[in-house]
């Protein structure tokens, strides 16, 4: 065992011993504070700023909801969803999903997810939780190239080598390439954008997936049944 853990596990044996650490709360922060060089740092956070960060998270998705829900015809809504069991459910879940989330903009959109739940469009959709969750794994640059994917055509492409061919139709790695320079919206992410990584990850949750294409040489997609499921969603909040 490291000295790390041995100075960590002691302070931890001490703090449960003693007469003036009578809760368990405080023998985690006792053994929190004993975490090198980050102790403090990670102490003030979880249970100085925790609840401060958790209240004004939900506090900011309720406005959310309020202004999603204010934008939409009335006609348009299922009152009754919202007095559902199925709401609450769903409103726990949002709750679960944005209460320690940095990123206000994917607080808007799992919020705006939550209101356009109750409307005749979505609301006898059981498949809404899924959504819900998917918008809550993606980051809002992942999100917005989603969207730009679903513009983009799939088309058919045949492809030669040590005199053979073969032809595949999917949404190509290079169209996406060129929607993504000449996205209307603009540059929508900080920094570099790591395309091939960001449509692996969007790949990894189901979203979308590859297109094998005999002798090609370049990476093909096509958008799964959640991925198009999702995308619908996400129209409707823009």
């Amino acid at each position: 065992m490291c000295e790390k853990e041995t100075k960590f596990e002691a302070t931890l044996k001490k703090a449960e011993e003693s007469r003036y650490v009578p809760t368990k709360v405080s023998t985690i922060r006792a053994g929190i504070s004993a975490i090198p060089i980050v102790g403090g740092a990670l102490d003030h956070l979880i249970f100085d700023k925790a609840d401060e960060i958790r209240t004004k998270n939900i506090e900011k998705s309720l406005v959310d909801i309020s202004e999603k829900v204010n934008s939409i015809s009335e006609k348009h809504l299922t009152i009754e969803w919202f007095k559902s069991t199925e709401a609450l459910e769903m409103f726990r879940l949002l709750v679960e999903k944005v209460q320690f989330e940095d990123d206000n903009q994917k607080i808007k959109s799992i919020a705006d997810i939550y209101a356009v739940s109750g409307t005749k469009e979505f609301s006898k959709d059981p498949n809404k939780f899924a959504v819900l969750r998917k918008v809550a794994e993606l980051t809002t640059v992942q999100k917005e190239l989603l969207l730009i994917v679903s513009t983009v055509n799939k088309t058919n492409r045949t492809f030669d080598g040590e005199h053979l061919t073969s032809n595949s139709t999917a949404i190509w790695f290079d169209d996406i390439h060129n929607a993504v320079k000449t996205n209307p919206k603009g540059q929508f992410w900080q920094g570099t954008l790591h395309l091939n990584t960001e449509l692996e990850i969007i790949e990894s949750l189901n979203l979308m997936r590859k297109v094998t294409a005999f002798l090609a040489n370049i990476i093909g997609y096509e958008l799964t049944g959640l991925g198009l499921l999702l995308i619908k969603y996400l129209k409707n909040i823009r």
